[in-house]
């Protein structure tokens, strides 16, 4: 089975999806982005410890974990739009909980609030695009959607912390809500359903999660997201102590992580188109196994710089092949299960960051940051090649990666 190379040629009603999605997703991710420099000082003097703080940040993950199995059963039998417009509900109501709460009992709502929102928007949206594009393009679709949440995370923080010097907590979150409603009317008047397939001919949650090569893939994803993760805990303390970076400056690198994922991501399916998608994703594995030690053995910020470029957009390059194999595995199983194959991917990216914090704590803690990595690095590496056997060797279902090439 061959990848053919494809431009992105769109109807309207794909560019309709294209533009509502990326819209969808970008408002999602620059309002989680901005809380990050405002609500951990708000909620101090609030009198939440830091124990709370932590509790209120990783309520967002737990609920998006939670929710996005869910939604993605209900897309499938139900359609995109429904999902997605009470997505929006839910990032509305949770900005405007941010903007009036006087509590940590309500933030902590609040941010469990919008990743049910989160849940709700990345799965249903992401498997609108799957419906809407061909597997030929649907790649390149997804690639420049998701440049999206780069922009947004980039751009979050500054956002938030101009508005809230500017004038004051309450005044980000109603600048949002403003934004959600903007983004709400584009999701009801231009985003339309496509058929929906019959139960009996979708790819099914537990038909994924039986299929070996869907195992495999879950996994690259939390490997991955755990990996890194398990930098922002770690990374930034050896950058202030041993380089004596400041707080902005090491904004700044992590800021650029972001930006070489926003240079490559539109990339991503060239790459896979001239080498292979399975090969992309084990070159990229590799390349990041050993970039992730590198970063703390970087002598000088410029070094370190363009070691923090490199890792972005490896991650887009390398990664961006994943979901695309799972769409391209539930098409051999069935057709339309693109809800449930997200809520997976979603899920999978979930725990990654869950797990990855706490184990960087710990390794870091222990054997010191870079021999940590060292580690992480090597699972990366050790992974790669269980992908690069396992996938020829798990069934059926695992040819659509193994038989991917020019």
């Amino acid at each position: 089975m061959e990848m053919k190379k494809e431009s992105l040629k769109m109807d309207k009603n794909q560019k309709l999806a294209l533009l509502v999605v990326s819209v969808a997703i970008f408002t999602d991710i620059l309002i989680y982005s901005m809380i990050v420099p405002i609500l951990p000082q708000y909620a101090a003097g609030l009198g939440a410890s830091q124990a709370v703080i932590g509790l209120m940040f990783a309520s967002y993950a737990i609920a998006f974990l939670v929710t996005t199995p869910v939604v993605g059963i209900i897309s499938d039998r139900m359609g995109r739009k429904l999902p997605m417009l009470a997505g929006l509900a839910g990032l509305f109501g949770s900005t405007l909980l941010f903007a009036f709460s006087n509590d940590t009992a309500t933030l902590i709502v609040a941010r469990a609030l919008q990743g049910v929102s989160a849940g709700a928007t990345w799965t249903a949206g992401l498997a609108l695009l799957a419906d809407m594009f061909p597997a030929e393009t649907r790649q390149q679709a997804t690639g420049f959607a998701l440049v999206g949440s780069f922009a947004g995370t980039l751009l979050g923080p500054a956002f938030g912390g101009m508005l809230y010097e500017a004038g004051g907590y309450t005044l980000p979150f109603l600048v949002a809500a403003g934004l959600v409603l903007v983004d709400g009317g584009a999701r009801m008047l231009l985003l339309k359903d496509p058929p929906l397939h019959g139960d009996n001919d979708r790819a099914t949650l537990r038909m994924l999660v039986k299929s070996p090569a869907i195992v495999i893939l879950a996994g690259v994803i939390v490997i991955t997201s755990s990996t890194v993760a398990l930098l922002e805990p770690t990374l930034p303390l050896h950058l202030a102590q041993d380089l004596g970076v400041s707080p902005t400056l090491i904004g700044v690198l992590f800021g650029i992580v972001v930006i070489g994922s926003v240079i490559a991501s539109p990339l991503s399916y060239m790459v896979a188109g001239r080498f292979g998608r399975r090969k992309t994703v084990v070159a990229g594995l590799i390349a990041m196994g050993i970039l992730l030690p590198a970063t703390t053995i970087a002598g000088s910020f410029l070094l370190e710089a363009v070691i923090m470029l490199l890792l972005g957009a490896i991650m887009a390059i390398g990664l961006a092949s994943v979901p695309q194999e799972m769409t391209d595995i539930a098409d051999r199983l069935g057709r339309g299960g693109y809800g449930a194959v997200y809520a997976l991917y979603n899920v999978a990216l979930s725990v990654g960051m869950m797990i990855g914090p706490l184990a960087g704590g710990v390794l870091a803690g222990s054997l010191g940051i870079t021999a940590g990595l060292m580690i992480a690095g090597a699972v990366m590496v050790a992974y790669a090649l269980v992908l690069a056997v396992g996938m020829r060797t798990s069934g059926p279902d695992a040819q659509t990666i193994s038989l991917v090439k020019v």
